[in-house]
């Protein structure tokens, strides 16, 4: 980040609240969000709803949860019926290795 605290030095913080300052601070018109870890701690909707009239470019914090986490978004998919390639979540590599060696050899997608 190259933003700056009101004495002019580096800011280190990039909570939500630390945005909301500087934006106010600097009168932005506009904020895009490029990090995906303040989009997941829903740094987007704290701007909308702490600065109205500024325009924000990003996610809402559950749009940001299915890009932050593939588990989350293939549990989401199967869930309502969208189509994805087969999959499971493993905490173990011996499973994970016996699930991909049950597959037929032309459906691993792995």
């Amino acid at each position: 980040s190259n933003a700056t605290g009101e004495d002019g030095s580096p800011m280190t913080k990039c909570d939500n609240a630390t945005v909301v300052g500087l934006v106010r601070r600097v009168g932005a018109a506009m904020v895009v969000v490029g990090p995906e870890q303040p989009l997941v701690d829903g740094v987007a909707d704290e701007l909308a709803a702490a600065c109205p009239d500024v325009k924000v470019f990003g996610p809402s914090k559950a749009a940001a949860e299915l890009e932050a986490s593939k588990a989350f978004t293939k549990d989401f998919l199967q869930e309502h019926d969208i189509p994805t390639a087969k999959y499971r979540n493993f905490t173990s590599a011996d499973d994970a290795i016996a699930y991909v060696k049950s597959l037929d050899p032309s459906d691993r997608q792995v």
